[in-house]
């Protein structure tokens, strides 16, 4: 949670960046702190080579369209909710 005046800077920063996609400012009813989070789109090309094809093989193996990745409250890999056909 950041303060206003360092949710401007983050804003700022996010803005001069080279990061495609969006920016989420939040702030709880009556409180005075804001809630920042980024999403962000990284294209296969973009990534270290051992990254794009650790991916590559994770979408593969799964025969994952499009999906979402999740961390446990400890910071760990822990799920995924993907998207795919199923042809009959």
């Amino acid at each position: 949670m950041r303060t206003l005046g360092d949710t401007i800077e983050t804003l700022k920063q996010w803005h001069s960046s080279d990061s495609v996609g969006n920016l989420i400012l939040y702030r709880y009813p009556g409180a005075q702190l804001i809630e920042t989070i980024e999403e962000r789109v990284v294209k296969v090309k973009e990534m270290e080579p051992e990254v794009a094809e650790a991916f590559n093989l994770f979408m593969d193996k799964l025969g994952i369209e499009r999906g979402e990745v999740f961390r446990n409250s400890k910071g760990e890999p822990d799920r995924v909710k993907l998207t795919r056909r199923i042809d009959v």
